[in-house]
């Protein structure tokens, strides 16, 4: 890390719908540098607080978000998000499995200019193969969506967050991106991220793997019932302090029953389309 620029600074963020409040008040920041993961059960709030510093969600009074130093209060929009260098990577890659890599790209991003087709799409094919690259990944541009692996999907969903962002003016949110790879994909796209936050990448990244947390993670946080309950250094924990944290008492076997659900799956989502 970093130690000196906060790429996100989230003060007193509070969230209710119909007077039943669902985040509490929850202070997180992640440095540039820095991969933060924010654990928390089923309705522990995570899925508010991703949506709360995306711009999807208005915060209530008292909340301020701050990105890169630049105060939006509780009223962030996504095209500011976005703006401001926020990407994010859901558990399934948004993708059109009859268009390819590139075609993604051009979508994202944009096509090259010129006059004859040919031309532009090989110029797009090379743009895409940079920026591929760049996260180490050798996908084929030319590749239909629907003919990638699992984990292939997932770097290429990583290289189309990443395409536009510069690693020490980037927030990288990962909403449990990894839950239906296989471990060896996940392990991958997480090593690859290790390198990112070395070139000053901030990450937050949801998850529920404990594994992933303490080999990848510098920092977490957990929430329970939309309030933090723990935050720290990922390795400062025990796997049953954070699972206590996560679910009350030990938890192991509500954590046992979810990462069966998780397996069931993956194995659903690696079948061939």
């Amino acid at each position: 890390m970093t130690g000196s620029v906060f790429a996100l600074q989230a003060s007193g963020l509070s969230k209710s719908f119909a007077n039943t409040p669902v985040l509490r008040s929850v202070d997180l920041t992640v440095e540039c540098g820095e991969i933060r993961a924010l654990l928390g059960s089923n309705g522990s709030g995570k899925s508010t607080f991703v949506r709360l510093i995306t711009g999807t969600y208005e915060a209530d009074e008292g909340s301020d978000i701050r990105l890169f130093g630049h105060s939006f209060g509780r009223s962030l929009t996504p095209v500011a998000a976005r703006a401001a260098g926020v990407r994010t990577i859901h558990q399934e890659a948004p993708l059109v499995g009859h268009l390819s890599v590139a075609d993604h790209f051009g979508i994202s991003h944009g096509f090259p200019s010129g006059t004859l087709m040919g031309i532009r799409q090989r110029a797009l094919n090379e743009l895409t193969s940079e920026a591929l690259g760049r996260i180490g990944s050798g996908v084929d541009p030319r590749t239909l969506a629907r003919e990638l692996s699992a984990g292939d999907r997932a770097h290429v969903a990583l290289s189309l967050a990443l395409a536009d962002a510069e690693p020490g003016k980037a927030l990288l949110v990962l909403d449990e991106a990894t839950a239906l790879l296989p471990a060896s994909d996940a392990n991958a796209i997480l090593q690859k991220l290790r390198e990112l936050a070395g070139d000053g990448l901030a990450v937050l990244f949801v998850t529920h793997r404990l594994r992933e947390v303490t080999d990848y993670c510098d920092t977490l946080t957990v929430l329970r019932d939309g309030a933090v309950v723990l935050a720290g250094g990922a390795r400062d924990f025990s796997h049953d302090e954070i699972v206590g944290g996560m679910v009350g008492g030990t938890g192991s076997a509500q954590l046992r029953n979810r990462q069966t659900r998780l397996r069931a799956q993956r194995e659903q989502s690696a079948r061939p389309l």
